[in-house]
């Protein structure tokens, strides 16, 4: 039998949600968030974006995962986090063909 602890007493229970187009964020009680994207550069070239978060973390000491993508099978492609990484904002380096897209999630506390 499966049983979840998820709502049990000293767990984060979800409390607030926000989605708009491809960029959603995720509260919880304990002060855990999550957050992602896409931004889409409109045109493949070789570039550093700035992703701004929704919500800006406690500290710049937070989980960040970025990919990128093309319409493209052919596409060929790499991408790197760069440093400094701020408690509101991080670049994403991409390098490589037919990159158009860029996907990316962030989670940490925010209180």
């Amino acid at each position: 039998m499966f049983k979840s602890s998820l709502n049990n007493a000293g767990h984060g229970v979800l409390i607030e949600t926000y989605i708009s187009g491809k960029n959603f964020y995720r509260i919880y009680s304990d002060g855990w968030c999550e957050q992602g994207g896409m931004i889409d550069k409109g045109s493949y070239n070789t570039a550093t974006e700035t992703v701004n978060l929704l919500k800006p973390y406690k500290t710049s000491d937070y989980n960040i995962y970025s990919t990128i993508g093309s319409e493209s099978i052919y596409a060929c492609y790499s991408t790197q986090i760069l440093m400094p990484i701020n408690s509101t904002d991080f670049k994403v380096g991409v390098a490589g063909s037919n990159i158009r897209y860029i996907y990316w999630y962030t989670c940490g506390y925010i209180n």
